[in-house]
């Protein structure tokens, strides 16, 4: 996708990620290279059939979500959007798109790739052979072996032009994302003048918004892994989780 098309808005991951725009303005902004998240399953770790399964059915109940890496069909990138899994009872698992997908996406046009599962401690590549696809579902059959990456693993790469809230019931901290790696991401925030970092509870989940300009790139709740500064200002690293904040 040449420069005339789209907008930088992480420099680098094997070359510019990019938000579409143009024909492709719909597609999700998590737009990235394919072979930068496939580096990393050289020192992967296997996963078996059956703790896939359970891991699968454990988001399901928790309400969780998954991704699919999904290649895009005229350019060299590919698209990560979420999906909702089914229960799983035998080797086929069905996910449901989101609601919060873009309108006007046709996954069944796309090359599927990979579901993907991320926690606060590994990423897991799961290869997929499609069954069945189209704008409100897929399916696919499970592989006897997906692969595990862990935080150690996982390639970060700096970014640019994304400004940051961080939301903790009364606490607000506004700043930039300085870089992200496929299992979180790590920003740079101050408080705002009412606020204070006594406020916040870095055991608890937070709401964080990622926009470039008005567009939403990332909105929900995060894990803090850890962070560090003063009251003034903190650099953190957060994890997307896929549990609910409590109100």
């Amino acid at each position: 996708m040449d420069s005339s098309k789209s907008q930088k808005i992480f420099p680098k991951i094997d070359g510019p990620v990019k938000q579409a725009s143009g024909e492709d303005k719909k597609l999700p902004p998590w737009l990235f290279q394919h072979r930068t998240l496939t580096d990393a399953l050289e020192n992967a770790k296997p996963v078996k059939k059956e703790t896939l399964t359970n891991t699968l059915n454990h988001i399901h109940f928790i309400d969780g979500y998954v991704f699919a890496l999904l290649g895009h069909p005229k350019y060299e990138e590919s698209i990560l959007i979420r999906a909702y899994p089914e229960p799983c009872l035998d080797s086929k698992l069905t996910c449901r798109w989101s609601d919060d997908n873009p309108a006007g996406l046709k996954p069944e046009e796309y090359k599927f790739r990979y579901v993907i599962i991320i926690d606060g401690r590994s990423l897991i590549l799961v290869p997929a052979a499609v069954q069945e696809i189209d704008n409100k579902h897929f399916t696919i059959e499970l592989p006897s072996l997906s692969h595990a990456v862990g935080q150690r693993q996982a390639r970060r790469y700096s970014c640019r032009n994304v400004t940051v809230e961080l939301i903790q019931s009364g606490f607000l901290a506004k700043g930039e994302l300085l870089d992200f790696s496929p299992m979180g991401f790590r920003i740079r925030v101050k408080p705002e003048r009412s606020c204070s970092f006594q406020w916040f509870n870095s055991d608890e989940l937070a709401t964080v918004h990622l926009r470039n300009e008005q567009q939403i790139l990332f909105s929900g709740a995060c894990k803090c892994i850890r962070q560090r500064g003063g009251l003034r200002e903190r650099e953190i690293v957060l994890t997307p989780s896929s549990e609910g904040i409590s109100r």
